[in-house]
């Protein structure tokens, strides 16, 4: 007998599909700025580009940095992404942990995309943290880490490398939950007991490991929510490919104390994400980010080197999605119909198409039937009907059909 619980996880990812649907596609690929401006030239001046800097002209436009040693703009063609220069951080160990180059926005924004291109060094280690986007428009806020910041102060993430290699997001906002319990809940509520909130993390499944010495193409993307709302967003791409999207309806997981997993045997009560509420105030919007190298010292023990360094390449900052770096223009634009010679499918190809997506079309309802006869078992009426009525909308020439239809009768 199949578990309970199976057939609820079942049922609820079904209802999700059917929720997900309607949400807007995200954009991937070489669909963003980027594709209009070829290795970037120009790229700043797009009317929705805040910034960009490749540090052709060193720290120009950057509100702070370090001290060479920490900070310095390197010029060899070897190493640099594109252009003529990149920006390597470096943590020293025994003298010093790294540091933040930041940007301060000119004026605060409700939604932001951050891209850019790091390089990690063959023998660095992976950092404590990493990259910043920041909503703290009055600066330091009253804590700092381990505490949960208030919603009419500030809310942050960091964009995080991870030991195995892939990616995640690490969140402080006003709801955030407590590592303390599996509830989320700290242990004297609501502030908790000492250090009760560290960042939350959000670690997309499947992801390819980044190989070290390789240039790789980060982007991420964080929306406020409407005060009193929860439909505040964030999302990752990786080399232009979409890792994670966080909204309300998408992705389908479960929270175990401070994580939301979308897999795993954490993964128990599994519900379509709520989104978040991130702030409490239209005043609190995003106001910097920085490329940041935090290696601290008990990270440096157990590196290769004394010296942990990454490069970083071709930041920009914009309200829209970028893309990765093109070398040619994207054209986005169809061609007229009399720009060339249309297609003529083979007349043996036609058949053995029509076979196969009548194939994968009658596959796709029975697995659609049988979630729907599961939700009935389960008492789920409305979730059967919605899956009944997908069926025929989406695959009205199959028998499936029919026997959605007299479900529905």
């Amino acid at each position: 007998m199949v578990p309970r619980l199976w057939l609820a996880a079942l049922i609820v990812a079904g209802a999700a599909a059917l929720h997900a649907a309607e949400l807007p596609p995200t954009p991937e690929g070489d669909t963003g700025i980027a594709s209009k401006f070829p290795m970037d030239q120009g790229i700043g001046g797009h009317p929705n580009v805040i910034f960009a800097s490749g540090f052709e002209n060193g720290f120009s436009g950057w509100t702070k940095h370090r001290q060479s040693g920490i900070h310095d703009v390197v010029r060899d063609s070897k190493i640099v992404h594109a252009g003529g220069a990149c920006l390597r951080s470096t943590a020293n160990r025994g003298k010093d942990s790294g540091g933040d180059c930041v940007y301060k926005l000119p004026r605060t924004i409700e939604k932001i995309h951050l891209r850019f291109y790091a390089r990690f060094h063959k023998d660095t280690c992976i950092p404590h943290h990493f990259v910043k986007i920041r909503a703290n428009p009055t600066g330091w806020w009253g804590g700092g880490a381990g505490y949960q910041p208030r919603g009419d102060k500030a809310f942050w993430t960091g964009i995080e490398p991870t030991k195995k290699h892939t990616w995640l997001f690490y969140t402080y906002w006003h709801k955030m939950r407590s590592w303390n319990k599996p509830d989320g809940r700290p242990n004297n509520p609501p502030k908790g007991t000492g250090r009760s909130f560290y960042g939350n993390t959000f670690h997309p499944d499947n992801q390819t490991p980044f190989k070290m010495d390789e240039w790789i193409c980060v982007e991420a993307m964080m929306k406020c929510n409407t005060v009193g709302k929860s439909d505040g967003e964030k999302a990752f791409w990786i080399d232009g490919k979409k890792i994670g999207h966080w909204r309300p309806g998408e992705p389908v997981g479960s929270w175990i104390r401070d994580k939301f997993v979308t897999s795993g045997t954490f993964n128990k009560n599994p519900r379509p994400f709520e989104g978040f509420d991130f702030r409490s105030s239209e005043e609190v919007k995003f106001s910097a980010i920085a490329l940041q190298w935090y290696v601290s010292a008990k990270v440096a023990q157990g590196s290769k080197t004394d010296k942990n360094s990454c490069y970083f390449d071709d930041v920009v900052v914009a309200t829209e999605y970028i893309g990765p770096m093109v070398k040619e223009r994207v054209a986005v634009a169809e061609r007229p119909a009399s720009a060339s010679r249309p297609l003529v499918e083979s007349p043996v190809a036609a058949p053995a198409r029509e076979e196969m997506q009548k194939r994968a079309g009658e596959k796709e309802a029975g697995r659609l039937f049988q979630m729907a006869r599961r939700a009935e078992r389960m008492g789920q009426a409305s979730v059967a009907r919605k899956l009944y009525e997908q069926i025929i909308e989406k695959h009205p020439e199959t028998d499936v059909a029919k026997k959605a239809q007299a479900k529905l009768n």
